[in-house]
């Protein structure tokens, strides 16, 4: 189980919001987004504190295998 994959779809679906609208909410494309979500890649550190920033959570929040 990849825990970011998890939350980060929780968060998207929790909101209402499609993955063209919450990339385009994140300022990413949607290919990136898509990506993410199907655990293919991994955000840069500096990617994800600016994703972080945008949804109001720890940036190590992308990396933590613990987080749910």
């Amino acid at each position: 189980m990849n825990r970011m994959r998890d939350w980060l779809i929780a968060k998207r679906k929790a909101q209402g919001m499609t993955q063209r609208e919450f990339a385009s909410l994140l300022g990413i494309p949607v290919s990136t987004l898509a990506a993410y979500e199907q655990a293919a890649r991994t955000p840069t550190v500096a990617r994800a504190k600016a994703l972080a920033k945008k949804l109001n959570v720890a940036w190590e929040q992308f990396f933590d295998p613990n987080h749910q």
